[in-house]
């Protein structure tokens, strides 16, 4: 199930990046696979299913992608499935870290 929407997300990312003009819409929506558990991120089939499409993704919309903050979450993905490192602990959703409050919302936005 999650495989599935995982694709259905990378697949809708890359077709409405295309558009420049939501971008960085598309792009920080892409963020959320970065706040899924390590143990699901790093499963075999997403690894692979995540890889592949942000080749696809960064193959035929790379262009199109113009802030730093969306090429550091695209590479941090990136080194996340393909390196196996953990995801960011910012970046979990229940990570028990305390950060101060003004941190916490800079993410949200």
């Amino acid at each position: 199930m999650v495989e599935r929407a995982v694709v259905g997300l990378l697949r809708i990312s890359i077709r409405l990046l295309r558009r420049e003009d939501i971008a960085p819409l598309v792009l920080s929506s892409a963020q959320i696979l970065l706040m899924m558990k390590p143990q699901v991120v790093h499963s075999v089939s997403i690894c692979q299913q995540v890889a592949y499409g942000l080749h696809e993704m960064l193959r035929t919309n790379a262009a199109n992608i113009h802030q730093s903050v969306d090429w550091y979450h695209l590479f941090t993905l990136l080194e996340v499935v393909g390196a196996g490192v953990d995801p960011p602990p910012v970046l979990q959703v229940n990570s028990g870290v305390n950060l101060p409050e003004g941190l916490r919302d800079a993410g949200m936005q």
